[in-house]
């Protein structure tokens, strides 16, 4: 009991000594620990497929998905245009909404139409096979209502 509330109480006290050493070890032993983890991760496919689908699924990640995916884009523009190109093909009918639903001008101070509360904001397509049926939305709403959306599409 002893050396395990000394340990504790050394690592509190020297805690950037410690992490200037693991920066180093790290540094002088990269190829070896990423070999490691590389080989790890080939032979535990499912546990790494659960984690980065946990992972992704939380929205306390969501800030910091969204900002490595802007720097990445910013970096890599002909990839980025590469894979929007990509999702376009595969979901036709969202991209044909829209462009359909650009045509359909937002009047000022139009109110939400689910809460009645919030000036609308954002357009939200309820059925992509119908494109110029469009809601109004406040953002609250529209977030909201994507949220249930991505409840029902993991249930399923």
């Amino acid at each position: 009991m002893y050396n395990k509330e000394y340990q504790r109480k050394y690592r509190l006290k020297h805690i950037q000594k410690l992490k200037e050493y693991h920066h180093n070890y790290f540094q002088s032993h990269k190829k070896q620990l990423q070999k490691k983890n590389r080989d790890w991760a080939i032979k535990n496919k499912e546990k790494v497929k659960l984690y980065m689908k946990k992972y992704f699924n939380n929205p306390k990640n969501k800030k910091k998905i969204n900002t490595r995916v802007k720097k990445y884009s910013m970096k890599h523009p002909e990839i980025h245009r590469k894979a929007q190109k990509k999702w376009a093909k595969q979901n036709l009918q969202k991209t044909k909404g829209h462009s359909k639903a650009k045509t359909i001008t937002l009047i000022k101070d139009t109110l939400c139409n689910l809460c009645k509360l919030n000036i609308a904001e954002h357009k939200h397509h309820p059925d992509y096979k119908q494109p110029l049926l469009v809601q109004f939305l406040c953002v609250d709403c529209h977030i909201k209502i994507h949220k249930e959306l991505r409840k029902n599409a993991r249930r399923k």
